[in-house]
């Protein structure tokens, strides 16, 4: 595993890219929603995650909300 690494180029490290995705009722089983988010820093992704949402949403605007939560909650950790 020691002869894996990344590399960035210096013009790459300047500007993160945030982008956060869901879908409505994904789940016909459960009824519940996917929320989704990627973070790149430059042109390389460095942090993503897709996931079930906890609750059952009743409108499409709640599932997006808590689409964007996430990614915000993310984006203030980074």
């Amino acid at each position: 595993m020691q002869d894996y690494k990344i590399f960035y180029q210096e013009w790459d490290l300047n500007t993160l890219f945030s982008f956060t995705n869901m879908d409505w009722v994904g789940d016909s089983n459960e009824h519940k929603s996917t929320s989704s988010y990627m973070f790149k820093l430059g042109l390389r992704p460095i942090i993503w995650c897709s996931q079930k949402q906890s609750n059952v949403a009743f409108s499409f605007t709640k599932v997006e909300y808590c689409a964007i939560t996430e990614g915000a909650k993310e984006a203030t950790w980074l």
